[in-house]
């Protein structure tokens, strides 16, 4: 039984071994080439404006709350409970608005780093993809991460997966 297991251990070493002196295998920095790219100063140029832009808003908004506090501690022996009540209501309401504001401009800058990232990120795609092509690459492993960019056409065993796993 141990014969079997070797032998069928070297038959399948050996099988990865003549597919990998076979196929010719790059690797790239998804990451430093997208820094490279003329499109990363735009974007950060871009990115760093919007922000700017919200952190202004944010800023009004937080000395707005700031004031009305003020106000609040500076009056509040001379106001009646009526006028207390509506005041500490406003600041309130200010606090749950700069909140709301505070966690929309982050989804806000997120989506804006997305939109402008993403056709950098299809031009460099594309530019690996051409030149693993032309360069004769069947497999390309991004670095940065361990994916395989570029890869053969072949069998996409996701069907035989799931139906292995029972997932319809």
């Amino acid at each position: 039984m141990k014969k079997l297991l070797v032998a069928l251990a070297l038959v399948v070493g050996m099988s990865f071994a003549s597919v990998a002196q076979s196929s010719k295998i790059g690797h790239i920095n998804s990451q430093e080439l997208m820094t490279l790219m003329p499109e990363a100063a735009t974007i950060r140029t871009e990115l760093e404006a919007h922000a700017a832009k919200l952190e202004t808003q944010m800023t009004t908004m937080q000395s707005e709350y700031q004031a009305l506090v003020r106000d609040y501690q500076t009056n509040e022996a001379a106001w009646s409970d009526l006028i207390k009540e509506s005041k500490a209501k406003e600041i309130g309401d200010l606090e749950g608005r700069i909140q709301s504001f505070s966690q929309s401009a982050q989804q806000d800058l997120s989506a804006k780093e997305q939109a402008l990232i993403e056709p950098v990120i299809k031009k460099a795609q594309e530019a690996i993809d051409a030149v693993a092509k032309a360069n004769g690459y069947d497999y390309v492993f991004d670095t940065s991460t361990g994916a395989v960019l570029v890869f053969p056409e072949g069998d996409n065993m996701l069907s035989l997966v799931k139906k292995h796993l029972g997932i319809i």
